[in-house]
Order: structure tokens, then C-alpha cells, then sequence
């Protein structure tokens, strides 16, 4: 459970996750959406991946978006989270995250802009 409002999961915002996801595949970028799971380790692990994964039907992990999440819960404030994959959670991720850090910064800016030009 998720501190201070004993929730597993904080639904994002329909409108602006489906907004995010269409600048994405409208720039001709892959793009899915589903749950993303959130925690205070990096994964670098198949077999921890596969237990997130199927305990939480998460599409991706990473470390960042259930503070954010939490913070506009709390505060009744819409939400999505945006991210760019920059390693697959498994054994290679400290050596993919390095080789895949630019690109994934270069894509979430690029969706980013575009999806506020359109907002």
C-alpha cells in the first residue's frame, strides 16, 4: 500500500494519458499504455520483472511516478506519466541504460513539446 492513502494503484488522468500516448504514435514513435509500476529499486533482475509484471499487469517499472502520482492524489490534481524506456529490467539494464539514456530523453522532450503546443 501506497503511504498515507492506502492505495496499490493511482488511476492518471484518462484525458491527458490518451493525449500523451496520441502525440507519441502521431510522431511516429511506439507508444503503449497501461499500468506503470513504481518503487524504490532499480530492476535489473528477469525474474523480479516477471513477479511485477504479473502481480501488477505493469507494461514498465521505474522509480519516479507514483511521488508524482501521490502528490496529485492527495491534491486532486489530473495527471499522466510519460516514460521513455531507456533498459529492459533485466541483467543488461545497467549496460542499456547508458547506451539508451539520450534517446529516451530526446523522445519524452519531443512529446512533451508537442503535447503541450496541442493542450
Amino acid at each position: 500500500l501506497i503511504s498515507g492513502i492506502n492505495r496499490v494503484q493511482i488511476p492518471a488522468d484518462e484525458k491527458i494519458s490518451s493525449g500523451l500516448k496520441k502525440t507519441a504514435l502521431d510522431l511516429g514513435m511506439t507508444c503503449l499504455g497501461g499500468t506503470i509500476a513504481s518503487g524504490d529499486q532499480f530492476i535489473a533482475d528477469k525474474e523480479k520483472k516477471g513477479y511485477i509484471k504479473e502481480t501488477f499487469s505493469a507494461i514498465a517499472c521505474e522509480m519516479e511516478g507514483a511521488a508524482i502520482g501521490q502528490v496529485c492524489f492527495v491534491n486532486g490534481t489530473p495527471f499522466g506519466i510519460l516514460r521513455s524506456i531507456s533498459d529492459n529490467g533485466d541483467e543488461s539494464a545497467g549496460m542499456s541504460y547508458d547506451k539508451f539514456i539520450g534517446v529516451a530523453v530526446d523522445n519524452s522532450v519531443k512529446i512533451l513539446t508537442e503535447f503541450l503546443k496541442r493542450s
